[in-house]
C-alpha cells in the first residue's frame, strides 16, 4: 500500500501530497521540517508506510 501511495505523490509537494490525502489537511511547517528530515533518510515510501499506521489517518469506505 506503501509503493501505491508513494506513486501517487506530486513531486513537486511530496510532503503536501500525503498530507492531503492522508489527513485531509495541510502539514505546519514543523511537520514539515522533520518530515522532510525524515524522507531524505529513509525516502518516501517509508514515510508513506509511517502514514498509513498513523491513528491519524482517514479512511473512507
Amino acid at each position: 500500500m506503501a509503493d501505491s501511495l508513494a506513486l501517487r505523490l506530486q513531486a513537486s509537494d511530496v510532503i503536501g501530497s500525503v498530507y492531503a490525502l492522508g489527513f485531509q489537511r495541510q502539514s505546519t511547517l514543523q511537520e514539515r521540517g522533520t518530515v522532510l528530515k525524515f524522507v531524505e533518510k529513509y525516502g518516501s515510501v517509508a514515510f508513506c508506510r509511517a502514514i498509513l499506521s498513523s491513528n491519524k489517518l482517514i479512511y473512507l469506505n
